[in-house]
């Protein structure tokens, strides 16, 4: 006979568990559960519906709109388009994501579906969505030289935007470089008075306008706006050329010579830039131009300090060949060469000797002085006859006596055979002008008048393959010519003294 199977005791075990703790007071509170359960349940699902109709579509929007961003700042608009586009669906006239959508294809090269998109957002008879106008008409003035059509349609978008925001400081600053770019200044100089700092960088251009036009007081206000800009931009970035020489421009406009002259000193002392050189001689002349009333001894400190920056400078030996300068001359009497501008007078007696046909008294003159000056006093004699033999108004007598007379004190010196070749050949002596002019070359291989000179002699003298050599070297190059770069060159800032 079988055993009967063995059934699990736990089952058992359970229900004499239940049977024993079923209490009253437990089945009330059992009753009281299965009663509250369906309104929980209820509650819960009204709330998940809830979620499910509203939650997910806010985070889908904020998420879209988060990477779109994202994307485009990182420069992918691949991504950022289809960001856009999603975010279209739902609030399809947002011009935020239309505005957004436009810039994707414009950088995916999708034009065409960019200005219609632009067209639509940024109308030339409405004021439409303020950051399309803008990119529209930074768009249209963008090129090197925009059409006059381009520059009507910017200039119509900018005027509706200030129909709606007429102290926009973007747009007044884009209409004022519109009206400069035109020449419009009368315009310009209104939309730079709102632009804010936006329109700094026009300040110079405006005042150096307006002083070509003879309006110095407004030129003065706008230049000295223009000067406290460049000084802050200076200030920041003290190595910058560029900002350095505005600044000084902008102070030369107001007049002030000493500062201006202080500026480019600075500039000068800190990289040996040519540019301030010939800088430091062009305020130079001015201020001397400007000073008819300075002393005599000033004056003529003036012009030698100036001479000394750049023995070429034009505008000075002008001043030097001036009568005036002769006058000024005469009326002080230096004994020692502590006397402020004591070369520059002892040469500008020997130039005015030269036109009262006085060799003998040039030679003194010319000797005083070279001892007094230097070797670089020997350069701007030379520039001296050569400016006078090739000026409007040339005084070829009076050239030749003063480089004459300046090879004999000097016969080695290239500037002194520079001098006569370049005088001999006005006269159109070309033999003989040859001959100085190819002994000065090798000192001076970039001076670009010796080429010019040259190349006429050659061809006069019928060696035209030596012509063509001469008449490219004589192009302009960025490199200095030496006769520019006197060996010793005072500090600016002393041009001042005395003032």
């Amino acid at each position: 006979m079988r055993p009967l199977p063995q059934f699990p005791t736990w089952p058992a075990h359970f229900i004499r568990v239940v049977a024993t703790s079923w209490t009253p007071a437990r089945r009330r509170q059992l009753l009281v559960a299965l009663a509250v359960a369906p309104c929980i349940l209820v509650v819960l699902s009204i709330l998940l519906l809830a979620v499910l109709l509203t939650g997910p579509a806010s985070r889908s929007a904020n998420w879209y709109q988060q990477q779109g961003d994202k994307a485009l700042a990182r420069q992918d608009y691949a991504t950022a388009q289809l960001c856009y586009a999603s975010l279209l669906q739902t609030s399809p006239d947002d011009p935020k994501y239309r505005y957004a959508l436009a810039r994707c294809f414009g950088k995916l090269g999708q034009d065409k579906a960019a200005a219609a998109l632009l067209q639509q957002l940024a109308p030339e008879t409405a004021a439409g969505y303020l950051p399309a106008q803008l990119q529209v008409a930074r768009d249209l003035l963008g090129g090197p030289s925009p059409s006059p059509e381009a520059r009507r349609s910017a200039e119509a978008r900018l005027q509706q935007i200030l129909k709606t925001q007429p102290k926009n400081p973007d747009v007044h600053a884009m209409l004022a470089v519109l009206y400069y770019r035109t020449d419009r200044w009368d315009l310009a100089r209104q939309h730079m008075a709102l632009g804010g700092p936006a329109v700094d960088e026009l300040t110079l251009p405006a005042a150096l306008a307006l002083s070509d036009r003879g309006d110095r007081a407004e030129s003065e206000i706008w230049a000295r706006r223009a000067a406290a800009h460049y000084a802050a931009r200076l200030k920041a970035d003290p190595t910058n050329d560029e900002l350095r020489l505005k600044y000084a421009q902008a102070c030369l406009l107001l007049r002030d010579f000493t500062k201006t002259l202080e500026i480019l000193d600075a500039g000068w002392q800190q990289n040996k830039n040519p540019a301030f050189r010939k800088a430091v001689a062009h305020v130079t002349s001015l201020w001397l131009r400007e000073s008819p009333t300075m002393a005599a001894s000033q004056r003529l400190g003036l012009l030698q300090n100036g001479l000394a920056w750049d023995a070429q400078n034009p505008a000075l030996l002008e001043i030097l060949l001036d009568p005036e300068t002769a006058v000024a001359a005469e009326s002080v009497q230096p004994t020692t060469t502590s006397v402020q501008g004591a070369a520059v007078h002892a040469l500008a007696q020997a130039v005015e000797n030269c036109r009262r046909r006085q060799p003998d008294r040039v030679r003194t003159d010319l000797q005083r002085a070279l001892s007094v000056g230097g070797p670089a006093m020997a350069s701007i004699a030379g520039n001296v006859a050569c400016l006078w033999a090739y000026s409007k108004a040339p005084d070829a007598a009076s050239a030749l006596t003063l480089s004459s007379i300046l090879l004999d004190l000097r016969p080695t010196e290239p500037f002194a055979q520079r001098a006569q070749g370049m005088v001999l050949a006005q006269q159109e002596k070309w033999e003989q002008a040859l001959g100085y002019l190819e002994t000065a070359l090798p000192a001076m291989p970039q001076d670009l008048g010796i080429h010019t000179v040259l190349a006429t002699t050659y061809d006069k003298l019928g060696k035209p393959d030596l012509a063509e050599k001469h008449r490219k070297l004589a192009q302009p190059t960025t490199a200095p010519a030496p006769a520019t770069s006197p060996a010793a060159v005072p500090a600016a800032s002393k041009q001042a003294e005395g003032r």
